[in-house]
């Protein structure tokens, strides 16, 4: 399954064909995107579909994990 980014409130440059990035040049700066763990990968794909309180349950378990570290 191929990564996809976050959808949200995207600004559109005046002139998007100048900031295109070539399909074959990977991620800004030629870096490639690392490969996204599978489970990972299914809470992407899922996200938009999630009600917004599983969602606030996923982001607090999170923010729960990041202070533990």
């Amino acid at each position: 399954m191929p990564y996809l980014p976050p959808r949200g409130v995207e600004q559109i440059p005046d002139f998007p064909q100048e900031n295109a990035i070539p399909p074959e040049s990977g991620a800004p700066g030629g870096a490639l995107l690392p490969e996204m763990d599978p489970d990972l990968a299914r809470v992407v794909e899922a996200w938009p579909r999630l009600p917004a309180h599983v969602r606030r349950a996923v982001l607090a378990m999170v923010e729960k994990a990041d202070t533990k570290g």
